[in-house]
């Protein structure tokens, strides 16, 4: 089973699809997005759920394309899926540039879910989602209460 991330503004589609990958039984959502994260926050979500997979809506193409370049930029090993209402050739064009390998159109009918979930897994058979984790722990703590620890955990996390 596919640990997943599902970034969707429109609710509509992104429900749609959830409920597409939900009949294939062979992806689980861990996270739904309603709106396109910034690079802190979506690293940060990446990262969290070791995800296998991106279900990214390419309704917006250019913050589509960012989403893109942040992941890029931190080599991120997700395979991304991008999707969207229609199958507009400019958009899969530019996607397809920007590296993504499989996009989804709606209506999102099940054998061509099920076509996109054996590519991603021959894809994932290659080069395997792997995340670096870390045994540090740094703690900080206080002489006396008010001595200003709080802020500088913050400012070093």
């Amino acid at each position: 089973m596919y640990r997943s991330i599902l970034i969707s503004p429109d609710a509509e589609v992104g429900s749609k699809l959830t409920a597409a990958l939900a009949a294939s039984e062979q992806v689980e959502i861990a996270r739904t997005l309603d709106h396109y994260p910034s690079g802190v926050e979506l690293i940060r979500t990446v990262r969290a759920l070791a995800a296998d997979v991106l279900f990214l809506d390419f309704g917006n193409l250019k913050k589509g394309l960012e989403i893109i370049h942040i992941l890029e930029s931190e080599g991120s090993p997700l395979q991304i899926v991008g999707f969207d209402r229609k199958l507009d050739p400019a958009v899969l064009r530019e996607t397809m540039r920007a590296g993504v390998r499989e996009f989804l159109g709606e209506p999102f009918e099940a054998r061509a879910v099920l076509e996109t979930l054996a590519s991603i897994q021959s894809q994932l058979d290659r080069r395997p989602a792997v995340y670096q984790s870390t045994n540090q722990i740094f703690t900080f703590l206080p002489s006396k209460a008010g001595v200003g620890t709080s802020p500088i955990a913050a400012n070093v996390s």
